[in-house]
């Protein structure tokens, strides 16, 4: 009898050990999974970054459509408000046209940004 419990005794330890073990092994594929997927997104980001770093400066013409851009739809406006002796010089007609104007510069931005960043 004393033989029997020894071995029940050592059935259950040895069971208790086995799942001890097998939960280890899943915390350890775990964590193991999860710093690999951050290692692999820090990857795709070195990636992304030497793809946009390659791409050199920003051209004069994306330089001069956003300044373009904002001096019409930004500026234009806001001296127009701040300075009461020019909101005769901006009429409607002429801050419609600046309107246009802004969009267009935007436009070419625009493309000429997903031009030169897109994906190849």
């Amino acid at each position: 009898m004393a033989i029997l419990s020894t071995l029940s005794e050592a059935r259950e330890t040895y069971r208790s050990y086995i799942e001890y073990e097998q939960a280890v092994r899943e915390a350890f594929f775990n964590e193991f999974f999860e710093i690999r997927e951050v290692i692999n997104e820090i990857e795709d980001s070195i990636k992304l970054y030497n793809r946009y770093a390659k791409t050199g400066k920003p051209s004069l013409l994306l330089g001069i459509s956003l300044f373009i851009a904002f001096t019409t739809g930004v500026l234009a406006p806001l001296i127009s408000q701040l300075l009461p002796e020019l909101e005769i010089l901006l009429s409607t007609k002429i801050l419609v046209i600046l309107f246009i104007i802004s969009l267009f510069s935007i436009v070419i931005a625009i493309i000429l940004i997903l031009r030169r960043y897109r994906y190849p």
